[in-house]
């Protein structure tokens, strides 16, 4: 089994990425496959691919923001509602987006993989850290009966 990390292009989408069969859990999350294209173009050298035989493994999208600027702020503000255009060349911080990993390849570390190229890409850009938060998944169903809190403890 051949395994191959690339920077994410326009081609990996047309011949074997489709975010949205990676992970089918997403529905109508704000973070559907239209979106995920964007920060090819804003930011490509933040995008990564893990290939696995030359089919899509995996995939993680981030951007660069201003740690400041991220204090107490939502993803869709820190995102700018998904269009990443709060995507800053002189942030300081990598802003990690997504993840994805094609459940048929789960298991094989490609998630570590794409952590590593974030790792990597930080230290090559003398950023001061990562940073992410956690989504709940389809959590937009239950967002007007139960707080982010009330849902972990539920399934806790």
């Amino acid at each position: 089994m051949e395994k191959f990390r690339s920077t994410l292009q326009p081609e990996h989408y047309r011949n074997c990425l489709r975010p949205e069969s990676l992970v089918p859990r997403l529905g109508r999350s704000p973070t559907g496959a239209r979106h995920h294209r964007a920060p090819a173009h804003i930011f490509p050298e933040g995008q990564y691919v893990v290939l696995v035989d030359g089919k899509g493994g995996g995939l993680c999208l981030s951007i660069i923001v201003d740690y400041e600027n991220m204090a107490t702020t939502t993803y869709d503000q820190i995102t700018g509602n998904s269009t990443f255009s709060t995507h800053d060349p002189d942030g300081d911080v990598l802003y990690g987006i997504e993840v994805f990993i094609d459940p048929a390849y789960r298991g094989l570390r490609l998630g570590r993989r794409l952590y590593d190229a974030r790792k990597d890409l930080c230290e090559h850009l003398n950023l001061k850290a990562i940073v992410f938060g956690g989504r709940i998944p389809n959590y937009h169903d239950y967002a007007e009966i139960m707080s982010p809190r009330s849902t972990s403890a539920r399934s806790g």
